[in-house]
Order: structure tokens, then sequence, then C-alpha cells
């Protein structure tokens, strides 16, 4: 290695420990120029796309430092890093504990390997490759903010905090931390706390969705109602799916078994009340989005998805309270039958961008043709239109909502 070589791969280390990545990026690149096999360069180019998330890119070049030197760790930790970003777990975590066998003494290996993990779903085994990763750098923030998630998916929740908190004593600055504690603030019904968190991350990183979109769900946690749904959601996640069917299905049979009774005082306030919590349970999140759009800076941290489907929700609702005036007006049947399909639609719109990300596209597709078919049977009033509304809106209700 050249004199002129090793000062630009100094100055490129440097500036990397510094977080300027895109400026150690240059100086690694003209390192390469003059000695472009050079693995240890390689191996520090990676980590430099990396911090870009420049996952492809860093793969290929992790891939070019093992072929000059196989057992590079850095090199194998950064194609680790980038499998893992682009969804290829598995072989993420093949690569990592291959890394692992030849240095076990290398706590940012053991970091890979329990984050890999609970991405997978296996918060047990994250939080034993954890454990070690603490043992080994017991200082190291990351570790613990990466602990602090496999101890909530646990629902070990007061550990959670405890060990964030203390990832944060070390690094107040840490944006992963204050994004942390803000959704764990947030399963246990968010406020202000979950804001604060929320803003600091939103501060250290302004650019990362994740944390907007967390900002804005502390934001509606501020409501009182929407703060308990809130807590009811994640106490409803952490059930078996057996009784989270039953108890989403509860309001239904219980109704069913109070109808013989429907003329008593009581069955009706207890029907009344399971149809009121039923239909804030469905529209208390898109009355809160709602709520967000209408604010000229709060409308930002809302995803373009959840914009659509909000005003998609406010026209089936509009729609529907519409035919409900009419049914009280003209006393016509089929008013009654379109403010019910309406309603069904609203609910599924209104949380249509809740969905997995990969039906997102189809999602939204569905609500602007349900939008249309709402517009016809509507105007038209024509009873195979409103049979054909009112089954599609319980379709999409069961895709959005229980699928």
């Amino acid at each position: 290695m050249t004199d002129t070589t090793e000062a630009a791969w100094s100055r490129g280390r440097t500036l990397l420990d510094l977080g300027r990545a895109v400026e150690a990026e240059a100086q690694l690149r003209a390192a390469l120029a003059t000695d472009p096999g050079n693995s240890a360069v390689l191996a520090d180019l990676g980590r430099a796309l990396v911090t870009q998330s420049r996952w492809d890119d860093a793969r290929s070049v992790a891939q070019s430092a093992l072929t000059a030197d196989p057992h590079n760790l850095s090199a194998l930790l950064v194609l680790s890093q980038a499998q893992r970003a682009t969804g290829a777990l598995h072989e993420a975590l093949t690569t990592v504990r291959s890394a692992l066998r030849a240095a076990p003494e290398v706590a940012a290996l053991h970091l890979q390997e329990g984050a890999i993990l609970l991405e997978d779903d296996r918060p047990q085994e994250a939080l034993s490759s954890l454990e070690r990763a603490r043992r080994l750098a017991p200082e190291d923030p990351d570790v613990l903010v990466c602990a602090a998630a496999a101890l909530a998916e646990l629902n070990r929740h007061d550990e959670a905090v405890a060990t964030v908190r203390a990832a944060l004593s070390l690094d107040p600055e840490n944006e992963t931390a204050h994004a942390v504690l803000g959704q764990l603030t947030l399963r246990r019904g968010g406020g202000r706390d979950a804001v604060d968190a929320y803003r600091t991350a939103v501060r250290l990183d302004p650019v990362d969705e994740t944390n907007r979109e967390g900002l804005a769900l502390a934001l509606k946690s501020r409501n009182p109602l929407y703060g308990q749904l809130l807590r009811y959601s994640g106490w409803l996640d952490g059930l078996p799916a057996a009784a989270r069917w039953g108890i989403l299905l509860a309001p239904l049979f219980l109704t069913r078994l109070l109808e013989p009774f429907d003329h008593q005082t009581w069955a009706r306030v207890v029907i009344g009340l399971v149809i009121v919590l039923v239909a804030l349970t469905w529209t208390l999140e898109p009355l809160m989005n709602t709520v967000l759009l209408c604010g000229r800076r709060s409308r930002a941290l809302l995803p373009r998805t959840t914009r659509l489907t909000t005003v998609a929700f406010l026209v089936f609702l509009a729609l529907g309270v519409g035919c409900a005036v009419a049914q009280a007006v003209e006393g016509q049947g089929s008013y009654a039958f379109a403010t019910v399909g309406c309603a069904l639609w609203a609910f599924a719109a209104g949380s249509a961008h809740l969905v997995a990300p990969r039906r997102q596209r189809v999602a939204i597709a569905l609500v602007g043709a349900g939008a249309l078919l709402a517009v016809v049977a509507v105007a038209t009033l024509a009873s195979p239109v409103l049979v054909v509304l009112f089954l599609t809106g319980g379709a999409m209700l069961w895709f959005v909502r229980l699928a």
C-alpha cells in the first residue's frame, strides 16, 4: 500500500467514525483507485455504503472484499447487514454465524445475530444473542436498544423501558433509542411521553419515515380514547389467535343473545353501548387521522397512503350520513341499506393503511373501486348495486381488519 493510498484510507476511516459517510466514501474510493483489491479498504467502503442505506452497493462491495479475503470479519458483517436489509434473513443469519465461528468474542457480530433473529420473530433467541453482546460490550447503547426491543416482544415491558433508558444514559442522542422508547410508551397508551420521545427521534433523523409515523401515532394518542384503544390493541395482540377471534366476534354474539330482550330498556342500553363501542373501535383511527390531516404541520407526518385512506373514509362517511338523513326524511328502505353499505366501506377504508405493506396497493385500489361503487349505488338506489355495495363492504372489512 502506497503512502497516498494509506492517507486516503485513514481519512476515510476518520470521516466514517465521525458519521460523515458520503465524504468517507469519496476518500475510500480514492484509496481503492490505487489499490483496487484491498480487502480492508473495501470492507470500510461497505460500512460507508451501509450507513447510507445503499444495500445493493454494500452487498457488491462486501462480496468483492471477501473474494480478496474470505475471512474478513468486517466484510462478513457488512454483507450480513445488506442481506438483512433486503429481506434475506436466512442468508444474513448464515453469514453472521460464519463470522461468529471465527470470532465469538466480537460483540458487533452477536448484535447483528440478535437483530436478525428479532426481525425473524424469534425474540427469545435474539435476547440470548444480545445478552452475549452485552457481556462483551456492556456500555454499547446499540446493544441495549436492541435488547429492549427483544424484551418488549416478550412482553417484559418494565425491563424493556429500563434497558432503553440505560441506553439513553450512555448516548442521549441515540435516535433509535428514543424511537424504541416511544414505541414502548405507545404500548401503554401513549400520551405526552410518547410525543416527546418521537419528537426527539424526528429531530435527530428528520427523514426517517418510521419515526414520523410514530410521531403521528403519538400525537393521536394524546386523545384519551385513542390511548385506551392503543392499550386494548396491545393487549389483544398478545393473546392467542383463537382468543382474539373470540373477542372480535363477541359483540355479534352478545347482540344476538340479547335480541329476545330488546323490548326491555336494559337490553336496549347494553346493545346500544356495544354498537357505540364497536363503531368507536372502527372509526377512532380515521377520525384522529382527520384531525392530523387538518393541521398544516401534522399533515406532513401522515404517509401518502394514510392520507388517501382518510380522504376515502370521509367520502364514505359523507355518503352514509347523507343516506341516513334521506332515510329519516323519506322513509325509503333503500336509503337504510345504502347507509349500512357505506358504513362498512367507511370502516374498511379508514383502516386500509394498516394492512401489510405488500397488500397496501391492492387495498388502495379496492377502496377506490368501492368509492365509485358507493357513488353509483347512492345515485341510483338500484337493488342489485346496493347488494353488491353491502357484500363488498363486508368483504373489504374482513380483508382490512380480520384477514
